[in-house]
């Protein structure tokens, strides 16, 4: 794909609807590309967000799973 230099790159012989026209397609372009950026920025973030969510999960899930272990020795102990 070839992105055109400027803006205004117009020729000087062009009517006043065509210079609309062509400066609306080229906005429009504009207006994908930002969107598609937006799009995968915003689908980075979230996947980063979901990956630390995770891992803090795993680890409060682990501690959890070793102070079980422990009261559950505890108790065994105390029966004894």
């Amino acid at each position: 794909m070839q992105i055109s230099q400027l803006w205004w790159d117009f020729a000087d012989n062009l009517s006043l609807s065509e210079m609309f026209t062509k400066g609306f397609a080229k906005f429009m372009w504009f207006v994908i590309l930002v969107r598609v950026f937006g799009y995968c920025v915003k689908n980075y973030y979230m996947i980063t967000r979901r990956a630390i969510k995770r891992t803090h999960m795993q680890k409060a899930a682990f501690s959890a799973e070793i102070i079980t272990a422990d009261a559950l020795r505890k108790l065994k102990k105390d029966k004894k």
